[in-house]
């Protein structure tokens, strides 16, 4: 099943020189929280990174559906989903990552990712 990226578009500023409030990049009920309970279950024991990526796999059960017609807006559609069982893992990126660290030490500029760089260059003969 390929992914849908459901980022909102931003929206027409209304009157010129309004200000524009802080809105969500993506809608409010998209986002989910997992208490430690919950990571537990899901055998997390180590917090990722915030701005990390991570895969979800869920099914959920249909809890509500709705459909309005509203005034200059058309017909508006809603579903209430409860996930009801769910698995959490990292995206192939932060694998690769992870992968990387372990062979090449820290990579972010400390010396001792250099360290590490500069022997494995030797080694290799660059």
């Amino acid at each position: 099943m390929a992914l849908v990226n459901m980022k909102q578009q931003p929206k027409r500023e209304e009157m010129p020189g309004a200000i524009e409030a802080d809105e969500p990049r993506y809608p409010y009920g998209l986002c989910i929280s997992l208490g430690k309970d919950e990571l537990e279950k899901l055998g997390i024991t180590a917090l990722p990174k915030v701005g990390g990526e991570m895969m979800i796999t869920a099914k959920a059960v249909v809890k509500s559906t709705s459909a309005y017609d509203t005034q200059g807006e058309g017909t508006d559609m809603r579903v209430e989903l409860q996930i009801t069982d769910m698995d959490l893992g990292q995206t192939d990126n932060a694998q690769n990552d992870n992968r990387a660290s372990k062979l090449y030490g820290n990579t972010n500029g400390g010396t001792e990712g250099r360290a590490i760089n500069n022997l494995q260059s030797s080694l290799l003969g660059g």
